[in-house]
């Protein structure tokens, strides 16, 4: 009868929950760092697993079946390894616990097999990491550990599913494992699939497809799932999946779907987390320097508006009756809603009411008053009050000093000073944050600081040290940091090293290439002006090729700019293609005809062209335009004796300017009207 019991066992049981409690002292003794993450993976084994929105059985008949702690006493091994787990011995718990499988290998046990190794092994990974150890330098024993590991915990969810109980649970938790901890998403989603054939309406199985696509940052697929939930869920369960698919959005960055998500007619608003919710949305908006629309801000100011409204009210109702530390809390939650709310009004260029605001962030807050001061600041820096500005924030860093706050003032100096070309006392802020502020301001802040004080070097052309700079913050952050793949080519493209900006480039446009064309849209016409210089007195047709193509790239997005325009005929220009080059010069006097290089460029092609008096009149225009055009005197010079060279050879006679002669001239027209009365008429013409 026992044993019947313990193969129909729900995968949940009450003892489970009291041994996943213990898990929270286990945890705190092997890695208190990763305690927030692994305990709440555990804990979300018991009823939700909020990672993958999956919601487990906890419905447990005790007057069927006997606890847990009940076997646990009648069998020394799990005695031994429930102790052996209290004093975070994982591996000899998990050596106590195969010995019961061998002996009784009942369902509870393959389940806390599985668990115990699935925490040594996330255990493992996060031990490495803090070392910074990669994978591939991992010693042979240490990787046959975790391959052990791996086939245990995929063989015990394998054995589980031949018991026939909750088979469709324990796919989408073996999915679960495969995405989490093993990293392998394309194994998860094959076992997915078969969870689906297997129920094709369930919740469970809707939902966990949904959150693979939503990692998977394929927010389209994940929708379709979600939607179907929507179809087999009580609708008091819809407003989390409503929040679902706003995350799927999120997690790809387009965050102007999730905000269409939250503002469908049927979801759930008008209460503070919905607010929160929304408001968060903007921020991950704002953190991306992706680009945001007035009538996008303005919604973002609003719902900021209605987050105050409601947390007033609340504050008013319960202020009474509320405790030091809750008030505390409240007033800090409204602080900060007026910081995002001063900070909105100055990209709404509100500056008067981004002031209040400021104002509004000391009154909530008086004991921290230099984060006023500092919103302040922001809001007079844009109305265009700079030394204002920049007094009342050196007041906010004075009063902040000794605490982390003054690192999120520096942070700001730096960027204000960035904005005034004060390049060499923004790098010197941004220093003071890196060598500081590691723990104090958030990694995000923290790294555009170190990106930042790279900005500053190369402004200052300081090459050498912001190339080593961007090598370190690229080994730091790994091959996906397009920003600083193009930071490295701007190095290399000041300093004429064609090749290696335009690989970098390349590389950046590879990661992501709509952000590089956001971020800088002048991208083409770089990669490409760098390689026709590269090809100057150079027989290289392919980096020609390649230079063209750019260059071709940057007309094609911006037509109006004229530098591509020169950089073009230049390049046809070097390689003789003179016709070409005049018809870009053509393009370009159409654009500005007051371009004194395009006048010298088209000279320089119909000189080439013997194309003399045009030549002539072309450079003339471009010494006129600019009397000290570098080269323009010299050209000239060569094109005069050119003509004079080019009109002997043909036998013509010339004056003392080097112009055929007037009598020749003369001569040459009467030939021209001879040779029009002589043609044959025709048609009486």
């Amino acid at each position: 009868m026992l044993r019947r019991a313990l193969f129909s066992r729900p995968v949940v049981h009450t003892a489970f929950r009291k041994h996943l409690q213990t898990a929270r002292r286990f945890h705190t003794v092997i890695q208190p760092l990763h305690l927030s993450q692994v305990c709440q993976t555990r804990l979300n084994r018991g009823c939700i697993v909020k990672n993958i929105s999956i919601s487990y059985s906890t419905q447990s008949n005790d007057d069927e079946f006997e606890p847990l702690e009940e076997i646990i006493k009648a069998s020394d091994n799990l005695k031994r390894a429930k102790l052996s787990f209290q004093e975070g011995d994982l591996e000899d718990a998990i050596r106590c616990v195969s010995k019961e499988i061998e002996q009784n290998p009942h369902y509870d046990v393959y389940v806390l097999r599985a668990q115990f190794c699935e925490d040594l092994y996330l255990h493992l990974e996060s031990s490495r990491k803090e070392a910074e150890i990669e994978e591939s330098d991992l010693a042979e024993q240490e990787v046959a550990q975790r391959k052990k590991l791996r086939d245990t915990i995929l063989n015990d969810l394998d054995e589980l599913l031949t018991f026939n109980e909750y088979r469709e649970q324990i796919l989408v938790r073996k999915a679960r494992i495969l995405y989490n901890t093993f990293h392998d998403p394309q194994a998860s989603m094959k076992v997915l699939k078969e969870a689906e054939e297997m129920s094709p309406d369930s919740h469970t199985v809707l939902m966990s497809m949904g959150q693979w696509y939503s990692q998977e940052k394929k927010p389209e697929e994940a929708w379709k799932y979600y939607k179907k939930a929507l179809g087999v869920t009580n609708k008091d369960d819809h407003q989390g999946i409503y929040i679902r698919m706003a995350m799927a959005f999120i997690n790809a960055e387009k965050y102007k779907d999730a905000l269409s998500v939250v503002n469908l007619p049927f979801v759930k608003r008008e209460d503070l987390p919905y607010y929160k919710f929304k408001i968060s949305i903007f921020n991950r908006w704002e953190e991306t320097k992706k680009p945001m629309k007035r009538e996008e801000m303005r919604e973002w100011r609003e719902t900021l508006d209605s987050a105050i409204n409601a947390l007033g009210a609340t504050l008013d109702e319960k202020m009474d009756r509320a405790s030091q530390s809750r008030r505390d809390e409240q007033y800090d939650q409204m602080s900060r809603f007026y910081q995002e709310r001063s900070y909105c009004n100055t990209l709404l260029d509100l500056h008067e009411e981004a002031v209040r605001d400021a104002d509004k962030i000391i009154e909530y807050e008086p004991q921290r008053i230099d984060e006023g001061l500092s919103h302040k600041a922001r809001a007079l820096f844009s109305m265009g009050k700079q030394k204002e500005a920049m007094q009342i924030l050196d007041k906010a860093i004075s009063l902040a000093d000794g605490t982390d706050r003054v690192y999120h003032h520096l942070a700001l100096r730096a960027r204000l000073r960035n904005e005034m070309k004060n390049f060499a006392e923004s790098t010197g802020d941004c220093k003071r944050v890196i060598d500081g502020g590691a723990t104090a301001v958030p990694k995000s802040l923290y790294n555009q600081m170190k990106t930042m004080r790279a900005e500053n070097l190369i402004e200052l052309s300081r090459y050498d040290e912001a190339e080593d700079a961007i090598n370190a913050l690229i080994h730091e952050r790994g091959e996906n940091s397009w920003e600083l793949f193009c930071l490295r080519a701007i190095v290399y493209h000041d300093l004429q090293k064609a090749r290696e900006c335009v690989r970098d480039f390349e590389r950046a446009m590879n990661i992501a290439p709509r952000r590089v064309e956001d971020r800088y849209p002048q991208v083409y016409g770089m990669m490409g002006s760098t390689l026709r210089v590269e090809t100057e007195g150079k027989d290289d047709e392919q980096t020609k090729a390649k230079a063209e193509y750019y260059l071709k790239k940057a007309i094609e997005r911006d037509a109006s700019n004229t530098e591509w325009w020169i950089q073009m005929a230049l390049l046809h220009l070097s390689d003789h293609r003179y016709e070409k080059s005049i018809e870009d010069c053509g393009h370009i006097l159409a654009i500005d005809n007051k371009c004194a290089d395009a006048f010298y460029i088209r000279a320089c092609a119909r000189g080439n062209k013997k194309q003399f008096e045009g030549a002539l009149k072309d450079i003339d225009e471009t010494l006129f335009l600019d009397p000290k055009f570098e080269g323009a005197t010299e050209i000239k010079k060569k094109l005069l004796e050119d003509r004079r060279l080019s009109y002997s050879e043909a036998g013509i006679p010339v004056d003392a300017e080097g112009k055929p002669s007037q009598k020749w001239v003369e001569d040459a027209k009467k030939k021209k009207a001879l040779g029009r009365q002589d043609r044959p008429q025709i048609d009486g013409k």
